[in-house]
């Protein structure tokens, strides 16, 4: 569809001053649509350090996943931190960070996870600022264009959302039939070490994009169950599962959603 498989900038923006020191942007948005999710990502420079905040939107609407990312590596195993967001220097909304390290072929990420939710969410078209902050660590980034940013995001979104065939109330009108059971595919192996560990249990919502051949193209959480392990693991675990397509009036395989609850209550039982 026109609006899918497209990337661009996002107007140009202002540098940051002031004694905080937050990060300066570097050049503007860059908006990623492509068949499988609509995401944003901003460079920043503060000090020596390179930075990119990086934004994914869910085609439900309902959650942004906020990701810190730099350059380095990071030989940790993914923890999961406490901390804090803000937007414009407004209250302290807690949030869970997962805290984890990637390898890419040109070379290894730290990275930083947090999910935005409805609230957070409805203030970023006039936001500012947004500030992270996780094990001791904080990043204020200076905001700019977001009004045509989100904007962007939610055509983008829309187009989403004819693409794999669902409705305006984020359901399928059209689904999938699960091969198999869940069980067969998710079980208490999947379960993060580090939510073992800390007794971590709630329940996953997660919407999965599958195509025409059954296998899940794109996963997104559609809600958080407070602990950050989980709701990664959600979808990590999740793409795994195979489906039988739903077919046309002709007979021809169809794309789809699948929404999927996790009960991790259940499985660390």
């Amino acid at each position: 569809m026109a609006g899918l498989a497209v990337a661009g900038l996002i107007g140009a923006a202002p540098t940051a001053a002031g004694a905080t020191a937050p990060l300066t942007p570097v050049g503007q948005w860059i908006v990623d649509y492509n068949e499988v999710g609509c995401f944003a990502s901003h460079k920043y420079q503060g000090g020596t350090d390179s930075e990119t905040l990086a934004l994914k939107y869910s085609p439900g609407g309902h959650v942004v996943q906020a990701l810190v990312v730099e350059p380095g590596n990071d030989s940790h195993q993914a923890e999961q931190s406490t901390g804090f967001i803000q937007i414009d220097g407004g209250k302290s909304v807690i949030k869970r960070f997962l805290v984890y390290g990637v390898k890419t072929a040109t070379g290894s990420s730290k990275m930083r996870s947090t999910l935005l939710g409805d609230a957070e969410i409805a203030q970023l078209p006039a936001a500012r600022s947004l500030t992270l902050a996780w094990s001791g660590e904080r990043r204020e980034f200076t905001l700019a264009n977001m009004a045509p940013l989100t904007k962007a995001m939610s055509e983008c979104i829309a187009d989403l959302r004819e693409y794999w065939n669902m409705d305006e109330q984020s359901g399928a009108t059209i689904r999938p039939t699960l091969v198999g059971k869940i069980g067969n595919y998710i079980s208490s192996s999947d379960y993060p070490d580090i939510a073992t560990h800390n007794l971590n249990e709630g329940t996953s919502e997660i919407l999965l994009l599958v195509d025409e051949s059954g296998k899940v193209r794109g996963c997104f959480n559609e809600s958080t169950t407070g602990f950050a392990a989980l709701d990664g693991q959600a979808c990590a675990a999740a793409e795994r599962i195979r489906f039988t397509p739903p077919h046309d009036p002709a007979g021809k395989p169809m794309r789809s959603v699948f929404p999927l609850t996790i009960d991790w209550n259940t499985i660390f039982g």
